[in-house]
């Protein structure tokens, strides 16, 4: 396999489902080219450095932010995230069950676009 393949990855997103119905979702958020940004592997534990406390801090603010997600298991590890996430009420996500304003349109994928966007800053 060639290295520019090597993590080229399709999409194993549902193409019949909506996202920002309520329900249980798994997300896995890599850092470019696997780098290693958010700490180190000491004796089998991950040891965050500033990057990675200050993305803890995101992680654990999204309920602020979002009160409809409830926060499950996550673990950041050197250079990437795995995080377990709730969307509990439907009536607060997306446009079926009333016309949205921008600040009731929110998604998984909002969600975390959100928490990138606060690492970056």
């Amino acid at each position: 396999m060639s290295d520019e393949n090597r993590y080229h990855r399709q999409s194993i997103r549902l193409k019949s489902h909506d996202y920002s119905q309520m329900g249980y979702y798994f997300l896995t958020i890599v850092v470019q080219d696997h780098i290693s940004v958010f700490g180190n592997i000491e004796n089998g534990i991950v040891v965050y450095n500033e990057l990675g406390k200050f993305v803890q801090k995101c992680w654990m603010e999204i309920p602020s932010h979002f009160p409809e997600i409830k926060l499950h298991q996550y673990i950041i590890m050197p250079n990437h995230i795995h995080g377990i996430l709730q969307i509990t009420n439907n009536n607060l996500v997306g446009a079926y069950q009333h016309t949205p304003t921008a600040k009731d349109i929110h998604s998984v994928n909002a969600d975390i676009h959100s928490v990138k966007a606060d690492i970056h800053s």
